[in-house]
């Protein structure tokens, strides 16, 4: 009977373990497919999100390719000309507005004029360096950000970040 047991909670710890990762690989792909495909990741660096029922708010870091780095640092805002269309989306929803260089007016505050970046991080779980990386980003040149609706998207070369905040 002991070995019964044994089994079973085993393979309940296994179902679990297989639906966790299952959802991490989901979660990491949807985000993924909210970035225009001009702008090539190298790895997460955090998805934090809080949802309730179909509305929630939250951030996705990615590491910006150092080849989307250089081309970007190459190009400047020219790079971003076409980066428009969500990668996985074809609906307007999922485009994104100009795009614009920073500093970013307002910065991190309520009065900022990209306030979706700030309120996606008002309810994601950030470590402080990553916060500073961000701010970092905002208050100083060389970045670039886009807006769409209830979401936002920060690309900083020279941290090799990619920054996808959403809220609504």
């Amino acid at each position: 009977m002991w070995r019964v047991a044994k089994f079973l909670v085993g393979c309940c710890v296994t179902l679990v373990l297989i639906a966790y990762i299952a959802y991490t690989v989901f979660e990491q792909r949807w985000y993924l497919s909210l970035i225009p495909a001009d702008i090539q990741t190298a790895g997460t660096l955090r998805i934090s999100s809080e949802t309730g029922g179909i509305k929630g708010c939250g951030i996705a870091v990615f590491r910006l390719a150092p080849e989307s780095q250089q081309a970007i640092l190459r190009e400047g805002l020219q790079f971003f000309e076409h980066a428009r269309q969500a990668r996985g989306h074809v609906d307007a929803y999922n485009s994104y507005g100009v795009w614009s260089t920073t500093p970013i007016v307002g910065g991190l505050t309520e009065r900022s004029e990209f306030a979706v970046l700030l309120l996606g991080m008002s309810c994601a779980s950030l470590d402080e360096s990553l916060v500073e990386q961000i701010s970092t980003a905002v208050n100083s040149s060389g970045s670039y950000y886009a807006k769409k609706p209830e979401g936002g998207l920060l690309v900083a070369p020279a941290e090799r970040l990619v920054v996808f905040a959403f809220w609504g």
